[in-house]
């Protein structure tokens, strides 16, 4: 066990891991809950509930579902313009992230009483972005902290790659 520790840098070690999985799985079951049946991290759920309103013609309903995805996409773009702008130092890329995400996350949760439910939970759909991001390993193996369509990751992060890059 100590040789796998050793070989991985602690940002894809399986008890961050845990943490991460275990924060993302809480606040979505905490915005299905209190939130009409929306999720922050769990795009897929929300592409889904997306579909049934457009298809039954309920186009103002099927926007709370549709923002979310929008700014988890925005999120994970935003994590890109960090990892180019903040390069490694003092703190990781990663805790960078971490350190956006955490303190996104206490501001919303501070803000919560003054913002209606859909802009609770777009927000926290962009900093869980954030997390899927700057997390895409344990121990060298693609691994997923917050249930989502990996292609939503891709694409925010694809498009601030091509900005940078032009490729």
């Amino acid at each position: 066990m100590s040789e796998i520790c050793t070989v991985h840098p602690i940002h894809e070690r399986l008890p961050i891991a845990l943490l991460l999985a275990t924060n993302a799985g809480f606040v979505d079951a905490y915005t299905f809950q209190y939130h009409a049946d929306r999720f922050a991290s769990l795009q897929t759920g929300n592409i889904i509930q997306a579909g049934i309103f457009l298809a039954r013609g309920q186009f103002l309903d099927a926007l709370d579902f549709i923002i979310p995805i929008v700014f988890f996409l925005l999120g994970a773009a935003f994590n890109s313009v960090l990892k180019h702008n903040f390069k490694p130092g003092l703190l990781s890329t990663q805790q960078h992230s971490l350190l956006v995400e955490s303190i996104g996350i206490i501001i919303v949760v501070l803000l919560s009483n003054h913002l209606s439910g859909t802009a609770f939970i777009t927000l926290l759909s962009f900093f869980l972005a954030i997390q899927l991001d700057a997390f895409p390993k344990v121990q060298g193996l693609p691994f997923t902290s917050v249930m989502s369509t990996g292609n939503l990751r891709s694409v925010g992060a694809n498009l601030v790659t091509f900005f940078y890059t032009r490729y």
